[in-house]
């Protein structure tokens, strides 16, 4: 299994649209005082009032992972790439289309630590995923190569 997934999120739409979808995603800067692009709270918000024993069951539930976005980055003016554990949050990214219903996502992922991996890319747009692309090892895209 593997012990992480690299993640790609493209902001299809007009410059206004990527930024409003920017600025939505972005999070409280870290303690470091870096940016927090992504930030699964913004797109659904865990409750102030779960108890602790909690915590990793409601984020399972809602985002897909136990855990909020490891590494970051911005890699074009539309593109955040991001890592998270274990597993990629396609379901989490058809909610935030569905926040933006006229925007179109680009999500992609792979698990650059596993051997035969698979890139998988999804067109989504108001909660619906398409399929655009599959690629095994050496087929993926430069981002995601193994």
């Amino acid at each position: 299994m593997a012990d992480f997934a690299l993640n790609k999120l493209e902001i299809i739409g007009n410059e206004s649209q990527v930024n409003e979808v920017k600025s939505f995603l972005r999070g409280n800067p870290f303690k470091d005082g870096s940016e927090q692009c992504i930030d699964f709270n913004k797109i659904v918000p865990m409750p102030p009032e779960i108890e602790v024993e909690e915590i990793f069951g409601w984020r399972l539930d809602n985002w897909g992972v136990s855990w909020n976005v490891c590494d970051q980055w911005i890699e074009l003016p539309n593109t955040i790439i991001f890592t998270t554990i274990l597993s990629p949050v396609l379901e989490l990214m058809k909610k935030l289309s569905v926040q933006f219903p006229s925007v179109e996502f680009i999500y992609g992922f792979d698990y650059p630590d596993v051997i035969e991996s698979t890139w998988d890319s999804y067109s989504i747009k108001n909660g619906v995923e398409v399929l655009i692309g599959q690629y095994d090892g050496e087929d993926c895209p430069p981002i995601f190569s193994n």
